[in-house]
């Protein structure tokens, strides 16, 4: 008896070999529709420059026979190759059932039939060619819920590119994080795919459309930003987004001031303002360490902080400025929990603490984590306070929502030290 996994192997293994010989079989079809196309040509050259009728005639019936014979031998050829084809197959088939019978493990008996098709390199490479040719991506509906479906025909060797990405950015949830909080190795696998793509649209080497960057721009009226209506937004390529998510995306990017008339006739289109710099990111960076959403007390998620956006702790839409002390990085998945999932965040700078709560089904549940004493890639200690938020200060300097502080800069202010607000600080 063998298990199923050891019978989906021998079947993989089956249809491997059988597409490699149905390959070889085309292969050999496509050389020789070429060899009888050419003999064709000089047949008609031949019978073209043939002096009288007898002579043209006498070329027609030599063509005739010889193409006649020809397939005679090459159905002779086809008939002895699938017997060996056969052959070949069952005693793969078989070497594999006894391995798999004799105790393998179902990678055991995996990697054998990949080992025993390495050696035909012929049918290697024409199964890497056929590969190609079939590699696809194309976009479909769900039926059922009406979301978007991916499907892609990846290569042989871009599967293992795309999967050494997914095991580089994946990561298992925290063990103390609770079942219900957990994720689904599907989702997570998700989620790493997401933070592949990102990474790739943020590192800036990819080419421009119409000399922008690869972004995502969702248009959305100034009222749903700020609270004051739920009007949905609408993507670059016509998704429709929920009002809570457009806020999401807003939390950490840029945004272009765009007046209309209401035609839909832009009047005025202002420039593109960055909600957090440079700075701010590389101060949450020494400060955090990483995604700072407690996914149990003194323990937070961690999340390299590359994979994370900066989240506005009193929201933007209630005035809540872009400073230090409201500045937390979430990472993709517990930045939706904050935004949909009914979670409450507070962050208090003085003691660096970090707090989510929620109520749900009668139970509320507070968890709070402290930074950077509990900062899971601890910053470099001899960091001067100019580089780094100021951990000693006795009290929140948290301005009022909507007005800039004394002392400082605008963060709408032009020129190359936008990034330093001037006062010694970094502004998160």
């Amino acid at each position: 008896m063998i298990s199923r996994d050891h019978a989906a192997g021998l079947v993989a293994a089956a249809e491997k070999q059988a597409a490699d010989q149905d390959a070889a079989a085309r292969a050999e079809a496509a050389r020789q529709d070429a060899e009888r196309q050419e003999r064709r040509l000089a047949d008609e050259r031949a019978q073209a420059d043939a002096a009288t009728l007898a002579e043209r005639m006498r070329l027609a019936r030599e063509a005739a026979a010889r193409e006649e014979q020809l397939a005679r031998e090459r159905a002779e050829a086809a008939a002895v190759q699938a017997a060996a084809d056969e052959a070949a197959r069952k005693a793969r088939q078989e070497a594999l059932l006894e391995s798999a019978v004799a105790g393998a493990s179902p990678d055991r008996v995996r990697t054998e039939a990949n080992t025993m098709r390495a050696a035909d390199v012929a049918a290697l490479e024409r199964a890497a060619a056929a590969q190609r040719a079939r590699r696809s991506v194309t976009f479909g509906s769900d039926r059922i819920t009406g979301q978007t479906v991916l499907r892609v025909m990846l290569t042989d060797t871009d599967r293992e590119l795309l999967h050494a990405g997914i095991e580089a950015a994946h990561v298992f949830d925290p063990p103390d994080t609770p079942e219900a909080e957990r994720r689904t190795p599907e989702q997570r696998r998700y989620d790493a795919f997401l933070d592949l793509i990102t990474a790739g649209l943020q590192a800036g080497e990819l080419p421009t459309s119409r000399g922008i960057k690869p972004h995502v721009t969702v248009t959305v009226p100034l009222a749903t930003l700020t609270g004051e209506a739920e009007v949905a937004g609408v993507a670059g390529f016509g998704t429709v987004v929920s009002p809570e998510t457009a806020r999401r995306l807003a939390c950490d990017a840029r945004l272009t001031r765009a007046v209309i008339d209401a035609r839909g006739m832009p009047l005025d289109i202002g420039r593109t303002t960055r909600a957090w710099t440079t700075a701010q990111h590389t101060a949450a960076n020494l400060l955090f360490g990483g995604c700072a959403f407690p996914t149990a007390d003194r323990t937070p998620c961690g999340r390299p902080i590359g994979w994370t956006d900066l989240h506005h702790v009193q929201w933007w839409r209630h005035d809540g400025p872009t400073d230090q002390d409201n500045g937390v990085p979430l990472c993709r998945h517990h930045h939706n929990a904050v935004h949909h999932d009914g979670w409450l965040l507070d962050f208090d700078l003085p003691t660096g603490t970090v707090t989510i709560t929620r109520t749900r089904d009668g139970e509320t549940v507070t968890r709070t984590t402290r930074f950077p004493d509990d900062n899971p890639r601890p910053s470099i200690p001899d960091q001067t306070a100019t580089s780094g938020p100021d951990r000693t200060a006795g009290s929140s300097d948290r301005t009022a929502p909507g007005r800039t502080a004394p002392g400082r800069t605008s963060p709408d202010r032009t020129g190359p030290d936008r990034d330093d607000p001037g006062d010694g600080r970094l502004p998160i």
